[in-house]
């Protein structure tokens, strides 16, 4: 399992949250906040915005991504990947 700390934002470049512990477990990602003591589970299209936000892309970027992949309208990607970044 991979050990990234970080949170995505809408910003230009991602910006990781002090106190986060993330994990890949499949496709699926885990994210221990250990300031809030949260746990977050990601599901697969969740877990798909993460990581492209991670990748450096903008948040267009990943929402034209998510549409693709997932066959959705481009609303619903905006909208999702939005939700997911926020």
């Amino acid at each position: 399992m991979e050990d990234n700390q970080s949170t995505p934002t809408s910003n230009d470049a991602l910006h990781r949250a002090p106190g986060l512990l993330v994990r890949d477990v499949g496709d699926e990602i885990l994210i221990l906040d250990t300031v809030a003591d949260q746990i977050h589970q990601l599901n697969v299209s969740a877990s798909l915005i993460w990581r492209l936000a991670e990748s450096g892309l903008q948040e267009k970027e990943v929402a034209e991504a998510l549409e693709k992949r997932f066959d959705i309208s481009h609303d619903q990607a905006v909208r999702d990947t939005e939700a997911t970044l926020r």
